[in-house]
């Protein structure tokens, strides 16, 4: 579910997501695949918006916001990838809804459409560009890091808190740039590492981590002192995934010059293989 503020008051784009504790070992296990419907319902979406996205740009560059229809298009958009990565990442154990409505799904996503300069829409992919960069490195890490995260739930099953809380800054800053480079909030992506999570604690999920104090009422067991932990392990584990990005990115590019300059050397010695085969043909018909 996404919520839309159209108050006009400037507010981040903010990720909300429930702590469900234990996990089901095939449902994490297969995860990756029962999540490709999506992933090419994703693909296609972005597609279609993607023809879109340059007349509603021009509409919000005439109208300084971004009209009702674009508004509809880009937080449907980004409502539908949230739900996607965070089913992907363990934020969600509950698979989403292909296309339908997502009012009852655990992830909700809060967008705040504002007025914005005309200058920050004309070069809104330029400005867009650091936060979007970061949100790549963060994507690189995500799904590297991800891997030992899939072994290790599947081996507890549960998600410990402090991967969750570490998948959750991630996912939320890449959800922010992408509101963003969309014009859906007018607040530059920020609070990667200083902002407190908007996680809401499951009441249902698990005898171990909750007890009824003297009204009956489901509290949880761990204190305030050991979830700051939990919250200070995870943002070790995000620049972890900024770290292992930067490599990626930067083993990525170096393969590529590699490459490049492998087909420019090939190409040079084709080349100069011709120009000798071509000095050979004409000395054998010079000679006598």
């Amino acid at each position: 579910m996404s919520y839309v503020y159209e108050d006009n008051v400037a507010r981040p784009t903010d990720l909300e997501v429930s702590y469900e504790g234990y996990v089901s070992r095939i449902s994490v296990g297969l995860r990756f695949v029962l999540a490709l419907p999506h992933i090419f319902l994703y693909l296609v979406l972005s597609l279609v918006v993607g023809f879109a996205a340059p007349f509603i740009w021009l509409a919000t560059l005439v109208m300084g916001r971004l009209p009702k229809f674009g508004v509809n298009v880009f937080a449907y958009l980004t409502g539908y990838y949230a739900r996607l990565i965070s089913y992907l990442y363990f934020l969600s154990n509950k698979y989403p809804p292909l296309l339908g409505a997502a009012e009852d799904y655990p992830v909700k996503v809060e967008f705040t459409p504002a007025k914005m300069g005309r200058l920050s829409i004309l070069f809104r992919a330029v400005l867009a560009w650091p936060a979007l960069f970061i949100g790549q490195l963060l994507s690189s890490g995500l799904f590297f890091v991800g891997v030992v995260e899939w072994a290790m739930v599947v081996i507890l099953g549960e998600v410990p808190i402090s991967i969750f809380l570490a998948n959750y800054a991630a996912i939320r800053f890449i959800i922010r740039a992408q509101a963003w480079l969309l014009m859906l909030s007018s607040i530059y992506p920020n609070g990667l590492f200083g902002e407190d999570f908007r996680v809401q604690i499951a009441r249902d999920v698990s005898k171990e981590l909750y007890s009824l104090d003297a009204g009956s009422k489901v509290v949880p067991k761990f204190s305030e002192e050991k979830l700051q932990s939990h919250t200070k392990t995870s943002k070790v584990l995000v620049a972890g995934m900024l770290v292992v990005g930067l490599v990626v990115s930067a083993a990525t590019q170096g393969s590529s010059i590699s490459a490049s300059t492998s087909t420019s050397s090939s190409i040079t010695q084709f080349h100069n293989s011709k120009i000798t085969q071509s000095h050979s043909s004409k000395s054998l018909v010079i000679a006598p």
